[in-house]
């Protein structure tokens, strides 16, 4: 029986805090369905019974299959309710196949209709698979938008939920929904495969059936939903793993570890901490740490200073500051090296002009050149060993030759220190 839009919505709209109430309970009995009605009922609305009476007639409310004198939202009312509060049913990939097997069936059909040349047959299967392509595109937004509300719910109901029972409910939506989707999804996936085949075939049937008008406007309806379910089915299966991947994996590690540390406090209170065995798995020689005074030892030496009197007050002195050592200037360095380039013996060269400076600061300055900062040095040619006087020692190497300056005679006064 037909029931009237206007009534439909006007007892909805007086109503609606009740159809939620229902919607949240999922099932109720005689007395508790007259309790809530009466709950939400205002001092102007209908009694109770008309209340009861209009939510059979306008096939809101239903017996339920397994109980009686036991109520439900009737299907269609469950639905719009959760497509409203944004909490649907997450659909399986059961449900997903059969859309699939669906769609499979409508292109085979619309094939049939191209080979024999049935005009009226291909309007009826392209118009069911327009249908059919708009009822998968709400399957998948409507499971984005259930995965999103099912992850919120495990966030702001951190303080009520257990650790093992937020991962259970986020385990489920990755490992039972999202992962199955995704190998569908995937670019050379079932999903992918149909969608590619349906538009060859309404390509195809748009080709056969130019002449026909109405044919060719519904084939292009199909062909832009086909094209805009496409991408809408990869963005929306990326969102909701963009919500639950980060979660998952922050629970998974931390229910890990929680379930460690139940199943090591178990052994513990049952068996004691040997069960553990923590010396051989953690490799540990002892347990005592080593220069560890033993109690008896600290005891007579705490004896030993009962009475101590200091001899007297003594003094820290000062300790003395090593003097930095000075460095030879950049600019000086290179200046010295523009001047005699190029220089046979770097080493000797350095030990002469600068005789007064300490020794690091000589090999400081000698490793600067060798290291190529003023030029390219020649080390490969095999030159006997030298001995070379310094201040207070000797010193013993190959002489090394700078064949070349790369710093120019106007970068000398802006070289840096």
């Amino acid at each position: 029986m037909a029931v009237s839009p206007h009534a439909f919505f006007q007892f909805a709209s007086q109503n609606d805090a009740l159809l939620v109430d229902l919607f949240d309970r999922q099932a109720v009995d005689e007395g508790l369905l007259h309790a809530l009605i009466e709950r939400h009922r205002g001092e102007d609305d209908p009694s109770p019974e008309h209340i009861r009476r209009r939510l059979e007639e306008l096939d809101m409310l239903r017996p339920a299959p397994d109980a009686d004198n036991v109520f439900e939202l009737s299907r269609p009312i469950a639905e719009l309710l959760g497509w409203l509060l944004k909490r649907q049913r997450i659909a399986s990939t059961e449900v997903v196949r059969g859309h699939l097997a669906a769609l499979d069936r409508l292109r085979a059909e619309i094939e049939s209709a191209i080979e024999v040349g049935e005009v009226s047959t291909a309007s009826f299967a392209v118009r069911d698979l327009d249908h059919s392509l708009e009822s998968l595109a709400s399957l998948s937004l409507a499971n984005r938008e259930a995965v999103v509300s099912e992850v919120r719910t495990v966030r702001t109901g951190a303080e009520t939920m257990t650790a093992v029972e937020r991962f259970e409910i986020v385990r489920r939506l990755m490992e039972g929904y999202l992962r199955p989707l995704e190998d569908l999804v995937a670019i050379h996936g079932p999903v992918q495969q149909r969608l590619d085949a349906l538009q060859h075939v309404l390509a195809t049937t748009a080709t056969e059936f130019a002449a026909h008008g109405p044919l060719t406007k519904s084939v292009r309806r199909a062909e832009a939903r086909l094209t805009r379910i496409r991408g809408d089915i990869v963005a929306d299966l990326l969102t909701a793993l963009h919500e639950v991947a980060p979660l998952y994996e922050r629970l998974r590690r931390e229910t890990f570890w929680v379930r460690g540390a139940a199943l090591a406090l178990s052994a513990i209170r049952t068996e004691g901490a040997a069960a553990l065995r923590l010396e051989a798995r953690l490799c540990i020689a002892g347990w005592r740490p080593r220069s560890l005074v033993s109690d008896e030892r600290l005891r007579a030496r705490l004896a030993a200073l009962v009475g101590y009197e200091p001899a007297g007050r003594y003094e820290i002195a000062p300790s003395q500051t090593t003097p930095p050592q000075p460095l030879i200037p950049r600019a000086e360095l290179a200046a010295a090296l523009f001047e005699r380039a190029p220089i046979d013996d770097v080493l000797a060269l350095v030990l002469e002009h600068w005789k007064d400076a300490p020794l690091k600061t000589q090999l400081r300055a000698y490793g600067r050149i060798v290291s190529g900062e003023f030029g390219r040095v020649d080390t490969s040619a095999k030159r006997p060993e030298q001995r070379y006087a310094g201040r207070d020692v000797e010193l013993r190497a190959r002489p090394v030759r700078l064949k070349r300056m790369s710093i120019e005679e106007t970068d000398l006064e802006r070289a840096p220190v």
